[in-house]
């Protein structure tokens, strides 16, 4: 593409047809078993990542081509080869960006399901009506500023003589807070 602008959709229809044209077999996409992200917002819309995915479970001569396979993926998708270290049983970057860079530690995070083609639309479903409800009971702030902190304490005080005028409230909040406590996590 002139502009060098990364489309997945345009990739893989491409290499779709020359896979049909030539009766290549569908390949197998090897999961990392371990993947390690920290994303670290630098303004409202940048991003640095600081990215790795480990393989631990393949025998060596599979591993060194999923490492291979991690650094094109990797490379097509912006980061500079001498950007990426190979490290034991896996790979390791850093890059940054705005929002779209942190699509690709979101697909390896999604794609550890190991039902994602039956489950893929429940997930996105569930994760759409999770942000949701969560943007219709919090104001997202993404920075600490003279307003917010205005702000912030302004809510924080109506929001303690509520509770200080209606004892009850906490005590309601807690017994929704307990109705609603899911199992699925364990710490």
């Amino acid at each position: 593409m002139e502009n060098n602008e990364y489309n997945l959709e345009k990739m893989v229809k491409d290499l779709a047809e020359v896979r049909a044209k030539y009766g290549l077999p569908k390949q197998i996409g090897l999961i990392p078993d371990r993947i390690e992200v920290i994303i670290d917002r630098k303004d409202l819309d940048k991003f640095k990542v600081n990215y790795s995915e480990y393989f631990n479970y393949l025998p060596q001569d599979i591993l060194s081509q999923a490492i291979l396979d991690t650094i094109n993926i990797l490379t097509q998708l912006g980061v500079k080869p001498e950007k990426i270290n190979i490290s034991e049983n896996g790979v390791h970057t850093l890059f940054s960006g705005n929002f779209p860079v942190l699509m690709q530690p979101l697909t390896e995070i999604l794609i550890q399901n190991y039902n994602i083609e039956k489950d893929f639309d429940g997930i996105v479903e569930s994760l759409k009506v999770g942000i949701n409800a969560f943007l219709n009971m919090i104001e997202l702030k993404y920075v600490f500023d003279n307003e917010t902190e205005k702000e912030y304490r302004k809510i924080r005080d109506e929001y303690n003589i509520k509770v200080f005028e209606n004892p009850n409230i906490l005590l309601e909040i807690n017994e929704i807070m307990e109705k609603f406590k899911s199992s699925m996590m364990k710490a």
